[in-house]
């Protein structure tokens, strides 16, 4: 599935409660538009519900758009928040241009964020103009398992803006 903005208007899929998304292996994207303020958010706005996102594979990308400002990428949770591959998959965070940040986020002190990567799983973290962040305001974990080429990249070379898992 695509969340994308478009030009003068932002997409969001949000929920003020539980919230589940599943995906196959042709994976999610949320990416920000071109101009100004065109951003894109998966959302879940309240405490009274888990937000759960999984995957059979494929990559779950969250991208900041190339805009002027406000075209940020943002899947964001306010109580405990879930991302799960079941299969081989990518999960990037990819910062767009200046003011353009890509981010995933859990913002509720009292609860936790998981990322769970399967067999041959990656997560790459590429700050750009933008930046990129993983951040919790509760207890996070990020766990990288089974057999295959693993891997966890936090930043590039090219970086200006940074990488960070907060």
């Amino acid at each position: 599935g695509t969340v994308t903005s478009t030009l003068n208007a932002s997409a969001s899929l949000q929920s003020n409660g539980t919230q589940t998304i599943v995906a196959g292996n042709g994976g999610i994207l949320v990416s920000g538009g071109t101009g100004s303020f065109n951003s894109a958010a998966i959302r879940n706005t309240s405490a009274a519900g888990t937000q759960s996102i999984s995957l059979i594979g494929g990559e779950f990308r969250i991208a900041g758009g190339s805009g002027t400002m406000g075209d940020f990428a943002q899947v964001s949770g306010s109580a405990a928040q879930q991302v799960n591959f079941a299969g081989a998959g990518t999960l990037s965070v990819f910062g767009g241009s200046t003011g353009n940040q890509a981010s995933l986020t859990q913002t509720g002190t009292a609860f936790a964020q998981s990322i769970t990567l399967g067999i041959s799983g990656t997560m790459t973290l590429t700050g750009n103009a933008g930046g990129a962040l993983v951040s919790a305001s509760g207890d996070q974990a990020i766990v990288v398992q089974g057999t295959g080429a693993n891997q966890l990249t936090i930043g590039s070379a090219t970086d200006s803006a940074g990488a960070h898992i907060a």
